[in-house]
């Protein structure tokens, strides 16, 4: 909710920090993460997926109004298979991230491939042979940019 938003009925809630607000004097987010206590082994933060992730981050910096740049994929443009355990793959990359591979078979359990792919900064077109043998047998990969 951005500042200026119509909140819900404050008045029979003293407790509430919102107590007889009618707007929001901030922005706010709500999200569906529950850290059940901070003694939690399991930490639901932890669970969520590279996408839920993108999301928390964002919704954070958007709450503490930071501006933030439209998300732009990495733009895949070239894969081909070298030999049966060895891929080469290409992408647009950035100077200001690193990258890590990940593999999957159901979309849910995604599991690293390859793990930081450092770029040397030197260009912005991004092309690896990758050795894959030692990898789950994945039906999907992606790419992931690591700050």
């Amino acid at each position: 909710m951005d500042i200026g938003g119509v909140l819900g009925d404050t008045t029979q809630d003293p407790d509430s920090p919102w107590y007889n607000y009618t707007t929001s004097p901030v922005r706010m987010v709500h999200f569906f993460v529950n850290e059940q206590g901070s003694s939690n082994a399991r930490r639901c933060f932890n669970a969520l997926s590279a996408w839920g992730r993108l999301l928390f981050v964002r919704a954070c910096k958007w709450a503490m109004s930071e501006n933030l740049a439209p998300h732009q994929g990495l733009g895949i443009i070239d894969i081909g298979l070298v030999s049966p355990n060895v891929i080469k793959l290409g992408w647009t990359g950035s100077i200001h991230n690193n990258y890590r591979i990940d593999g999957t078979t159901d979309f849910v359990n995604w599991v690293p491939i390859v793990d930081s792919i450092t770029n040397n900064g030197d260009m912005v077109r991004v092309t690896r042979s990758l050795n894959i043998a030692s990898g789950p047998q994945a039906a999907f990969m992606r790419v992931a940019a690591l700050p």
